[in-house]
């Protein structure tokens, strides 16, 4: 399994740099670990800027495997270093020590809400698939919940789900992992 999705990764960028032989552009935006790594090696070869928008941090993902987790954060730092700027999508980013101390820019993947945007009651209820840490803050989610009575489908994992399925145990909460 492992073999085959590193095949699909490096397949996959073979392709983009192919792709962008083809295509003028002045930037290179890479988004998340996994798209990094060519964007750093079309960066190189097209003399443009990079942009790295980080919306995981996808050692959090690694919790049982320290040896991997390792890895991939000394790769993440490595990219950083090599990035014109870095997109971050949580303000608690920029303490990560890859992050701490490069050119950020704050852009969150979220709409700007105004107004009271939930309801009581609604037989419609609130679906979330992500990562499940820190930096997503859905206790947030669950305390807000006890207020509305929503039913709340989790379709995610990651280093809080245990915690998650143990304080917020309750016949509105659905964790599909």
């Amino acid at each position: 399994m492992k073999k085959f999705l590193f095949k699909i990764i490096f397949k996959f960028h073979k392709k983009v740099f192919n792709l962008a032989k083809t295509v003028q552009f002045d930037a290179v935006h890479a988004h998340d670990f996994d798209t990094v790594r060519v964007g750093n090696k079309l960066k190189k070869k097209f003399k443009v800027p990079l942009i790295y928008d980080i919306h995981d941090l996808y050692e959090s993902y690694l919790r049982n495997n320290k040896f991997l987790k390792i890895i991939i954060r000394n790769l993440d730092i490595f990219y950083c270093k090599k990035a014109d700027l870095i997109i971050i999508v949580n303000d608690s980013f920029k303490m990560r020590p890859q992050i701490k101390g490069r050119k950020t820019v704050l852009l969150m993947n979220t709409p700007l809400l105004r107004g009271n945007v939930f309801s009581k009651n609604t037989k419609e209820g609130i679906f979330y698939a992500g990562g499940l840490q820190e930096s997503r803050k859905m206790d947030f989610v669950f305390e807000a919940n006890k207020e509305l009575n929503q039913r709340v489908t989790i379709a995610g994992d990651g280093p809080l789900l245990e915690e998650y399925m143990k304080e917020y145990d309750s016949n509105l909460n659905t964790f599909l992992g």
